[in-house]
């Protein structure tokens, strides 16, 4: 949109901290936010949109580790920072991790975005869970892992994205922000990790 230096994160949360009924309604959004849209642009939001209904896939092995976790006795959440058409479109795409999950905390309901802790502790509260008894498992470390660590909760990083975590990986090792309790390359790895560590000291 030719926006300004800053302007991206007001636009960020004003897409995934709202919740529109449809593309149209999102374009008006942005023409009061910022300026009107040209035709191209409202084809292209138009065209995004319905691509994102259709997006979402399922990361290889991702059902298989939510059941499990579920089947040792686990709550389920979800917290997530997404719009409407990506969250109907996991909704399609992953119908048995969004069934058993006890809660879903989401960025376009909630109005708040991860790193905040508020969109952490809505779906801790809505499980009852005590972040002391809970893992946070996710893929960004400042957005997923740091937040969680800070409120108390043992944290599976998934560096599955390594160049995309590449300074956070560097901080780490260096010592300068703090370990996760546990890093695996791949979701899939949880299916064989002992589950039980998450219960003792000997993490990492």
């Amino acid at each position: 949109m030719g926006l300004p230096a800053g302007e991206s994160s007001r636009l960020g949360r004003l897409i995934m901290c709202r919740e529109y009924k449809g593309w149209e309604e999102l374009c008006c959004a942005l023409e009061e936010s910022f300026r009107p849209l040209t035709g191209q642009q409202e084809t292209e939001i138009a065209r995004l949109w319905e691509g994102q209904e259709t997006a979402a896939s399922e990361i290889n092995e991702a059902t298989a580790v939510v059941t499990r976790f579920a089947g040792e006795g686990y709550q389920v959440g979800l917290v997530s920072n997404i719009w409407a058409p990506y969250y109907r479109s996991f909704l399609k795409a992953c119908p048995e991790i969004a069934r058993i999950s006890g809660s879903a905390a989401l960025s376009f309901q909630t109005g708040k975005k991860k790193p905040s802790f508020a969109l952490l502790k809505k779906g801790l509260s809505v499980l009852g869970a005590d972040p002391q008894r809970s893992i946070m498992i996710g893929d960004t470390y400042l957005e997923d892992i740091l937040p969680a660590m800070e409120l108390g909760l043992k944290t599976v990083w998934v560096l599955c994205r390594p160049v995309r975590e590449k300074k956070a990986a560097e901080q780490v090792q260096k010592g300068n922000w703090p370990f996760p309790d546990l890093t695996v390359s791949r979701i899939g790895e949880l299916l064989k990790t002992d589950l039980t560590i998450f219960n003792r000291g000997d993490l990492r």
